[in-house]
């Protein structure tokens, strides 16, 4: 929005002290960072001293040392925080018309920006840093002391997970740039954020569906680009959970570095969370340069819309709606009655593919265009 207390500073070469803008950023978040960092610290305490009564009864029953202690969090726990962090700065901001407030404020865009994810990466460092100095107490100021080992490269595991983090809280960031309130964020972030495996699935199943249909086998099954898919399913499993940051999170649930590596030892696990950091630090990099240049393009008079960046609205409104006729087309081709061979699997197909993706294109363009969601609380007309 041209016009606005930041800008106008900085065209007339003002720059007011950050502190008022560290102190106002720092207030909006601090109940999500308490509870943030209060329950990864509550989480790893009882973790801990649940090991510590395992290695007790390990000694009683006369398992010999040395006893492994490990400090680990459920694969929810922190994508769940990194997204209310986001949210309570920039989507949660706009759901409450408190976006009009921080845009007056005397400050560049870019420096709001700024200043809101140097506090949410600080934050994220801090719940990680606190949770494992209460854990190496614990341990240090237990009986066992002398008979308990950490787990195998515990450095890159703390290491990995807050690059892991950061990455998820950047895409979290400019999904909140872009999108028009909490609810969009998180629902954008979460998309994004297994994008390239969902994809990649519907792709692959819609060219199913064809060839199967279509009796297409003996011409595709030495097809160069399907012999060289095959060749390479490692380097593109590597590459599709690399760049689907919710999905470094599934190390206990997916089993990450099986899935990675073909195996789980220690070696091989260490490996596959090496060859997540450039994924995890580029996707930072770029998510947080994307997301600063759409906050800098917000229009306030679009906010409780889906987008609040008006060059973004054609991508949605086609993108949004192609991607659900994929998804109707494989349930009307799959999960209706009828073979998946002949013209009838591709009239069932396209069918399913049209309705479905005609009515999410509907929703998409009353989101996109429609009236504001009215904020709750708010009065009608």
């Amino acid at each position: 929005m041209k016009g606005d207390a930041g800008q106008e500073a900085g065209r007339s070469g003002l720059r007011p002290p950050l502190a008022g803008l560290w102190l106002k950023e720092g207030r909006q978040i601090a109940g999500v960072t308490a509870a943030f960092i209060g329950a990864a610290v509550f989480w790893t305490a009882i973790r801990v001293m649940g090991q510590l009564d395992d290695v007790h009864f390990k000694i009683e029953e006369g398992f010999p040392p040395p006893y492994r202690v490990r400090l680990d969090w459920p694969s929810f726990f922190f994508p769940a925080f990194v997204l209310w962090l986001a949210m309570a700065q920039l989507g949660g901001e706009r759901s409450r018309g408190l976006d009009r407030l921080t845009f007056f404020l005397p400050y560049a865009r870019g420096t709001v920006f700024a200043v809101k994810a140097a506090l949410g990466a600080a934050v994220i460092a801090a719940a990680l840093l606190l949770s494992a100095l209460v854990g190496f107490g614990l341990v240090a100021g237990s009986p066992y002391r002398d008979v308990v080992v950490f787990g195998p490269a515990l450095g890159l595991r703390l290491g990995t997970l807050f690059v892991d983090a950061l990455a998820l809280y950047a895409l979290a960031m400019l999904m909140g740039a872009i999108a028009g309130s909490g609810g969009y964020q998180v629902a954008l972030t979460i998309i994004f954020g297994v994008y390239p495996a969902g994809v990649i699935g519907l792709l692959y199943l819609t060219a199913v569906v064809h060839v199967e249909a279509l009796h297409l086998q003996p011409l595709v099954e030495h097809w160069a680009p399907v012999e060289w898919f095959r060749a390479h399913m490692q380097e593109i499993a590597d590459a599709v959970i690399g760049l689907s940051p919710l999905l470094h999170f599934g190390e206990s649930f997916f089993g990450l570095p099986g899935l990675l590596t073909g195996g789980a030892d220690p070696a091989q696990e260490a490996a596959a969370f090496w060859r997540l950091v450039p994924y995890d630090l580029g996707m930072t990099a770029v998510f947080l340069l994307a997301g600063a240049a759409g906050y800098a393009a917000n229009r306030l008079e679009l906010s409780r819309r889906m987008l609040v960046v008006p060059a973004l609205r054609p991508l949605f409104l086609v993108g949004i709606p192609v991607h659900f006729a994929l998804l109707g087309g494989l349930i009307a081709s799959g999960l209706v009655g009828g073979p998946m061979i002949g013209v009838g699997s591709l009239v069932r197909f396209y069918f399913g593919a049209a309705v479905l993706g005609g009515v999410v294109y509907w929703g998409t363009r009353q989101r996109i265009f429609g009236p504001p969601r009215r904020r709750r609380g708010a009065p009608a007309g």
